[in-house]
């Protein structure tokens, strides 16, 4: 760029400041040239770009203002508010109706067939057969057989025979009425048992099967009607009539007719509303009653036997409690022991019925504690459950009722994390003819019920301390168990030793179920150690001495499988009294052995 000579134009007038400028531009040179004492300077000055002065070393000033103050500000706000009502708009809309539709049932086969066969020829067989579902009523048919032709071995090595059978019948149909159901059922028992047990100190006596043979027949009937309404606060009922026949011969029999009722019904107390809370239920009151008359044969008893039963109840229950307050009052008319002979007469009985239960903790945890009684009722038909080798002389029909005169306890009851129930119980008792058996043995003389293959029934008045648990649930959705424990303490008047019950037994059992096609079950019987009497007698009937005998403790284990071939076909495996030792049911009666069965179910 070039610089071009500055030339006003003529004419024009030039300002002053431009004026002052143009000389100070020609004085410049001349001083400088005179300084230079005459030496020519010559220099050219090209300008590329617009001419930008700066300055080195300075320093910038902020001249920005400060923003921060010395005194903050502090707003204030002021809010009003002004309320209104707000009603939005809303549209009501029809909800269709919900169909619902029941679960589907599990399919009823109408029967059921299971048979099987063992060791010892042991045959097993159940046939049940029974109406499908119908809103008007049911009819149901049951058969069971089972029996044993096994030999034992006594102390003596003789092998007797040991054998037994159970045959059981039973006709049952209920109708549904418009609130109650009418139901009734024919039974029909018959088993038998063999008294091979004998005293082998003595003479061994060659007795044949039917020398031993003790047969026992029991039928019954009965008849009932109940609400099928399950409202508290309208008359809940239940009438049963029945009657039953049991014999063991010709001479030695029992009839027996009864009548119960059980009605009951809530009422409402003077707490007005407060019931409805914490879930409180109205007061319950309750009534059951039972008549029962007897008749013998006349080489038994030849006066019937009465025994009429009233308990009469109050109970109340919530969320958190539950308690029952009430008596029973029993009358029984028969034969009592007055010495040298029965005499007949009717004594009567009362007990209390009081219970009251607290949920400490819900569904885990239940205390409950109770006082109560009972008249204990040892029919024949019930004692020979418990000991069929009786002499045959009528001690069977001739056992007086056992008097719990009062029995106080407690227990805790509840639950543990994955559904498991637990239960521990501890009770006292004070009891009046408690039953025990005796071994009878014949010293002098062969009869048919000699050689300690009889027993006959002793008494006694005493105490009895009961302390049980029990635990049994799911540990997992395929694997159930089960265990329980009793302990036992006797304290009697007429005895040293409770003869032939035990101090303890338990029970242990586990079951797995795979893919409900494989089930298998395994389980354990324990009984402590008894202690047995022996009466020995001479054939006048006098009795010369009693033995104590005593009687192991004894493990027993049961096996089964079972595989589902299909819905309706599967096949069963079982192996019962596996032991390390011979058990013992009674006195000089050592038990059969590993006896396994196996079969097969069908339904259809």
């Amino acid at each position: 760029m070039m610089i071009r000579e500055y030339r006003p134009e003529i004419g024009k007038r030039v300002r002053g400041p431009l004026l002052v400028v143009a000389v100070l531009m020609l004085l410049v040179p001349q001083m400088t040239a005179q300084q230079t004492t005459g030496q020519r300077i010559q220099r050219e000055v090209r300008l590329y770009n617009p001419y930008r002065p700066t300055l080195s070393e300075a320093q910038k000033i902020n001249i920005l203002p400060d923003l921060r103050d010395t005194v903050p500000a502090r707003p204030t706000f002021n809010y009003t508010v002004t309320p209104s009502d707000f009603m939005p708009e809303f549209e009501v809309s029809a909800i269709r109706a919900a169909t619902v539709i029941p679960d589907p049932l599990p399919r009823l086969y109408r029967s059921h067939l299971n048979l099987g066969i063992g060791n010892h020829f042991t045959p097993v067989g159940e046939l049940t057969i029974a109406s499908e579902r119908s809103r008007r009523g049911m009819l149901a048919f049951s058969a069971r057989h089972f029996s044993s032709n096994g030999h034992v071995r006594l102390d003596n090595d003789k092998r007797v025979y040991s054998g037994y059978m159970d045959n059981e019948v039973s006709l049952y149909g209920k109708r549904f009425l418009q609130s109650s159901v009418l139901a009734g059922s024919i039974d029909f028992n018959h088993f038998t048992r063999h008294a091979y047990g004998y005293d082998t100190i003595l003479a061994t006596p060659e007795l044949e099967r039917a020398d031993m043979r003790l047969d026992f027949i029991d039928v019954g009937a009965d008849v009932s009607i109940a609400s099928a309404v399950a409202d508290s606060n309208r008359l809940i009922y239940d009438l049963r009539g029945g009657y039953n026949l049991f014999r063991q011969s010709d001479l030695l029999w029992e009839q027996q007719a009864s009548l119960m009722l059980n009605a009951g019904t809530a009422i409402t107390t003077f707490t007005g509303n407060r019931s409805s809370r914490s879930g409180e239920e109205d007061l319950f009151l309750s009534l059951r009653g039972n008549y029962t008359v007897a008749f013998l044969n006349d080489h038994v008893e030849e006066r019937p036997r009465h025994r009429v039963e009233i308990n009469p109840s109050a109970g109340k229950r919530s969320s958190e409690w539950r308690f029952n307050l009430g008596l029973k009052a029993v009358t029984e008319s028969r034969p009592f022991d007055n010495g040298d002979e029965p005499l007949y007469d009717t004594k009567f009985h009362i007990y209390p019925d009081v219970n009251l239960t607290l949920t400490v903790i819900p569904d885990y945890l239940d205390f409950t504690v109770f006082l109560d009684g009972e008249l204990e009722d040892n029919s024949a038909r019930k004692a020979v459950r418990v000991n069929p080798f009786l002499q045959t002389s009528g001690y069977l029909f001739k056992l007086p009722s056992t008097s719990h005169q009062i029995r106080a306890g407690a227990s805790l009851s509840g639950s543990l994390d994955g559904g498991v129930r637990y239960r521990l119980r501890g009770g006292y008792s004070v009891l009046k003819d408690m039953v025990f058996f005796s071994n009878v043995v014949w010293t002098d003389a062969i009869f048919n019920e000699g050689y300690g293959g009889h027993f006959m029934p002793e008494y006694s008045d005493g105490n009895l301390m009961h302390l049980s648990g029990e635990l049994r649930g799911d540990l997992s959705p395929r694997l159930q168990t089960a265990i329980r424990g009793d302990y036992y303490g006797y304290s009697l008047t007429a005895f040293d030793t409770p003869f032939n019950r035990p101090e303890w037994e338990g029970e242990f059992s586990i079951r797995y179920n795979l893919r409900d096609k494989i089930l298998a079950g395994a389980g354990l019987n324990a009984v402590g150690q008894r202690e047995a009497s022996v009466l020995r007698f001479s054939d006048s009937g006098q009795q010369r001495e009693r033995t104590i005998k005593s009687l192991p403790m004894h493990l027993n284990i049961n096996l089964s499988a079972e595989y589902r071939f299909t819905n309706i076909l599967s096949f069963w495996l079982r192996a019962h009294n596996i032991g390390v030792n011979r058990g013992y049911e009674w006195a000089l009666y050592p038990s059969q052995r590993l006896i396994v069965t196996g079969g097969f179910s069908y339904s259809l």
